[in-house]
């Protein structure tokens, strides 16, 4: 997924259409004042929307990647348990097994696996709920830069919600709401049809 990891200019809009630097001076820059054009800045309320730090993005990425490397682990794990699990079966001689199963009466437990391949192994509802979180994390929330001037504005966006989500307790009406709509970011990132199951289960 491409994403802006850039911070965005702060300077007025003929310097950035210039491309020169501006000194970002209030109300009106150097170069607009000599020039005598309208110095005018963009609504910070755009940059904060915008701007995404490159350490905010590369910490939910980097958390991201190894949850689905974990969960892609488990899963291998478990088909291959049960692939283990199925070769007595498949190994019990055919005679031997018709002297203790009539042919009519073979119990369907003791049927051979066609394959192996054809078995799915659903999500645990905890790693779901955790991978939609990192993946809600990654897409939304902005940390504080950390060049950041104590005369600037922030530029970070929605970075409570972390810590008031790891605080809350599942099932809270933080918790829910934070959930649903991870859950939907989820399913339209990844394609994921279940997630939208969770998230209609979140709101009913």
């Amino acid at each position: 997924m491409s994403s802006y990891r850039g911070r965005p200019s702060k300077g007025c809009e003929l310097c950035r259409a210039k491309k020169v630097k501006c000194d970002e001076g209030k109300p009106i820059c150097i170069h607009c004042s000599k020039s005598g054009h309208e110095c005018k800045y963009r609504d910070q309320a755009d940059i904060l929307f915008r701007n995404q730090t490159a350490l905010a993005a590369q910490k939910a990425e980097e958390s991201w990647r190894k949850r689905s490397r974990s969960l892609q682990q488990s899963n291998n794990e478990s088909a291959v348990s049960l692939s283990q699990s199925s070769s007595p079966t498949r190994r019990l001689d055919s005679t031997h097994s018709s002297e203790i199963f009539p042919s009519s009466q073979t119990p369907e437990c003791c049927a051979p696996l066609t394959n192996v391949n054809e078995l799915s192994v659903a999500f645990m509802p905890y790693d779901l709920r955790r991978l939609a979180y990192e993946r809600f994390v990654y897409d939304f929330v902005i940390t504080e830069s950390p060049h950041t001037s104590c005369d600037d504005p922030s530029d970070a966006l929605w970075d409570f919600i972390p810590y008031l989500y790891e605080k809350s307790g599942k099932g809270s009406c933080l918790a829910t709401v934070v959930d649903a709509v991870s859950y939907a970011n989820f399913a339209n990132r990844c394609n994921a049809p279940q997630a939208v199951q969770l998230a209609e289960e979140c709101v009913t």
